[in-house]
């Protein structure tokens, strides 16, 4: 009599581990290895955000330093750019005020004039005045409008330097490469004392936690 049944086979199959995740480490800055991690060698076992090389930080450091000069150079210029374009516009207003003065003293000796009070001279000297104090107002004008172009640009200046200074400062960081994952080091082709170029290969990392077995099943 026939029965129904399981039957689950017992195979004994070969394959091979192979990694489900795994990356080439590069630095992305150049310069000599002046320090590596404890485990960074061939089959290392590393931790996320391990130090596995660590690139000489002098003159990544020294760019910093410079940035910093510059933009403090370039903040005190703007304060005094700032002081000037505020010193004429309170200049501007004391220009105005006088030109009011000289046209109401115009405008005066021209009735006086008419009166036959005032003399031909004086309504001279006195008109001679007035343009005297527009033509320095009109000047006191250009030179607002060339300290406030002045200012702009200083602002502008400024803000390059603050782009160049976070550059400057991301490249600092990135002299130390560390570990995106737990996983074992293979391939490795850096020591202390080597000089790197961007971009050149140091060792590959593969993920500890995504192993997986290739097999084939007949």
């Amino acid at each position: 009599q026939a029965k129904v049944i399981d039957v689950q086979p017992d195979l004994r199959l070969f394959g091979e581990v192979v990694a489900g995740r795994k990356v080439e480490l590069r630095p992305l800055v150049a310069g000599q290895i002046v320090k590596v991690g404890k485990n960074f060698r061939e089959g290392g076992v590393v931790a996320k955000g391990d130090l596995l090389i660590g690139i000489d930080p002098f003159d990544y450091q020294a760019d910093i330093d410079e940035r910093l000069a510059q933009r403090a150079e370039a903040r005190a210029r703007l304060a005094e750019i700032r002081a000037e374009h505020e010193g004429e516009i309170a200049l501007l207003q004391h220009d105005k005020a006088q030109v009011a003065i000289r046209k109401r003293d115009v405008a005066r000796r021209q009735q006086l004039r008419g009166s036959g009070v005032s003399s031909v001279k004086t309504l001279d000297d006195s008109r001679l005045a007035l343009s005297e104090i527009e033509q320095r107002q009109a000047g006191r004008e250009r030179s607002i409008s060339i300290w406030k172009s002045k200012l702009d640009q200083q602002k502008s200046t400024i803000v390059r330097f603050e782009i160049a200074l976070r550059r400057a400062r991301r490249d600092l960081g990135r002299t130390r490469l560390l570990a995106p994952f737990d996983g074992f080091v293979l391939n490795v082709e850096a020591e202390i004392g080597k000089r790197l170029g961007v971009g050149d290969r140091v060792a590959r990392l593969i993920d500890a936690n995504r192993l997986e077995v290739r097999f084939h099943i007949s």
